[in-house]
């Protein structure tokens, strides 16, 4: 919910028509072969070619999709948490669109992902403009995605809808919109397709479906596999009621929208509920200020919402990259820098998103800190045993996936899959894990631990509480000792 400093305070800026003729100036003339300019573009921009190294995102996840389970996973089926930065609106803030700004983020805040923000009805937006302002528009998309595809990242095309309400209200632009972009890109596996960022006023989620089920199919005619990314209702806070009418397509994810300084334990029960309704939930804007982009920054409230993301394993995008005046922008307004940023140049907000993605990485880059995809049947995972088997019906299997030693510590994460193979559903399970030692838990997802010593409880979290008869629940966790952790014996409780 952003409408404040998506476009009240911004009604007015005569910094638009400046900035439209900056991106021209950027970007050269603009043909209809738009693509090939903006690569040619992107080679004069970057000043020192031999800087730019491909981080390996895209070339070594591939082509990402939505599993049965609702996570995002990667070409090897891997559960992969996408975790990114949006710019502003391309019309106001085209500065930032190259490829340097882009692997300062990359290589700094450790993220795989840039979200381009092409607002719609704006001041200065793509369908209240004329020809000449949308090819300008369209220049600087076209270099945003070819600078992330150059350093081998993802991209997300946000069809930025905000004082429009209403997608439909401009839809038959929307499809030729996505037609060229999909149509152009729709064999590039780094490209997603953010279709209507926030629905809001009285649009109904029935509205929204239409729309997006005509959007999509056009998409789907040159990018059949790529993710699109489906707004909700509220100014895309409303995930509970898309999640009891879902759309009939697959890989698609459905945006939750939260400031963690106004959001808090009533959108988090939103979520919870999509969740569990099977909804999968990505989350392609957030900040921790107020809805207005301004105000107090909540780290507490924003440290909450980032424990519930990860360990559902639900993928991120910070608002916004600009350094306009208000809380949330990434920068602080006297910076001029376009990537050469020292710490003093982000505001606190960006200070503390830059501590959270530097604190995540040991973790994230070890074991891969995200829930594991569903899988059809468990498999032999630890020791010489298939599997641990219950009175319960619940077969239990535990996959040692990585071990690593920091300073005097030994670590080792773990996935593990509970399995119901009884005709009775399973309700408040919960069961006990001992070790070979005293061990302490780092990190764990879809689950919560208690307990001390060389013994740990295992107990739902609010959306597996129940394991349906036939059916299974995954989770992971990350523990360490000072020795090296073994998994001895489990008992339900």
């Amino acid at each position: 919910m952003y409408f404040d400093a998506h476009f009240i305070f911004n009604t007015f800026r005569s910094r638009g028509v400046f900035m439209f003729v900056l991106c021209l100036m950027i970007l050269c003339s603009v043909r209809p072969s738009f693509a090939a300019e903006a690569e040619a573009t992107l080679q004069a921009e970057t000043t020192d070619a031999s800087a730019i190294e491909a981080a390996g995102i895209v070339s070594e996840h591939g082509q990402l999709s939505v599993s049965s389970s609702g996570f995002v996973v990667d070409k090897n089926q891997s559960v992969f948490q996408i975790q990114g930065i949006s710019t502003h609106n391309l019309a106001w803030y085209p500065e930032y669109v190259n490829v340097d700004t882009f692997r300062k983020l990359r290589d700094e805040f450790n993220i795989n992902t840039i979200r381009l923000a092409m607002y719609t009805a704006e001041d200065g937006g793509y369908c209240v403009s004329d020809d000449t302002a949308r090819q300008q528009m369209l220049a600087c998309l076209t270099s945003g995605i070819e600078a992330a595809i150059q350093l081998d990242m993802y991209v997300i095309v946000d069809w930025h809808i905000l004082s429009d309400s209403n997608p439909n209200l401009y839809k038959e632009t929307a499809l030729s919109f996505f037609e060229r972009i999909a149509s152009t890109y729709g064999d590039k596996p780094n490209i997603l397709y953010e279709i209507c960022n926030e629905p809001n006023g009285d649009t109904s989620w029935d509205e929204i479906k239409s729309y997006s089920v005509d959007v999509i199919d056009r998409i789907r005619m040159y990018a059949p596999q790529s993710i699109v990314i489906v707004g909700t209702p509220t100014w895309s806070q409303d995930v509970d009621i898309a999640s009891s009418s879902p759309i009939e397509r697959t890989n698609l994810l459905y945006s939750l929208h939260f400031y963690a300084a106004t959001h808090k334990e009533d959108l988090q029960s939103k979520l919870q509920t999509a969740l569990t309704n099977g909804l999968p939930v990505f989350v392609s804007e957030f900040g921790i200020t107020e809805a207005s982009g301004s105000g107090i920054v909540d780290t507490t409230s924003a440290d909450t919402w980032m424990k519930l993301l990860n360990e559902n394993g639900i993928g991120y995008i910070y608002w916004n990259l600009s350094n306009k005046d208000e809380a949330c922008a990434l920068l602080r307004s006297s910076c001029t820098s376009l990537s050469d940023w020292t710490f003093d140049d982000y505001s606190p907000a960006g200070q503390w998103f830059l501590q959270n993605q530097q604190n995540n990485a040991s973790i994230y880059d070890k074991a891969a800190a995200a829930p594991t995809a569903a899988v059809d049947t468990p498999t032999t995972l630890y020791a010489s045993d298939d599997y641990w088997s219950f009175s319960n019906g619940c077969n239990v299997s535990v996959s040692l996936t990585d071990t690593w030693a920091d300073t005097s510590m030994q670590y080792a994460s773990y996935d593990v899959t509970v399995s119901n193979t009884s005709s009775s559903d399973v309700t408040n399970w919960r069961f006990r894990i001992t070790w070979n030692e005293e061990i302490s838990p780092k990190e764990y997802w879809s689950c919560e631990i208690g307990g001390s010593g060389n013994n740990c409880l295992f107990i739902p979290v609010d959306y597996n509480t129940t394991i349906p008869a036939g059916s299974y629940i995954t989770f992971g966790m990350i523990v360490y000792g000072v020795q090296s952790p073994e998994l001895t014996n489990i008992t339900f409780e």
